[in-house]
């Protein structure tokens, strides 16, 4: 189901990780997986805030190869 977006979250997680299922940056980091966060926890509703200013699939491709825990990308398909 899609809908529009009206309220921007803030979450945090334990790190990015490349994921088969979710789509999130798809290509990005890996030619057929997404990204994912793992341990997402909502932290709270940001009202300062459009979802126009959100973070974008290049933002968080850009987060996943900042992190300081780097990930083997290379195996699997």
């Amino acid at each position: 189901m899609w809908f529009c977006p009206q309220v921007v979250w803030e979450i945090r997680g334990a790190d990015f990780t490349v994921s088969p299922v979710h789509h999130a940056a798809i290509g990005l980091v890996h030619p057929s997986r997404g990204i994912s966060i793992r341990f997402p926890r909502f932290i709270s509703c940001v009202s300062d805030r459009s979802p126009e200013e959100c973070s974008t699939a290049a933002d968080i491709g850009e987060m996943f190869h900042s992190q300081t825990r780097k990930m083997d990308i290379t195996t699997g398909d």
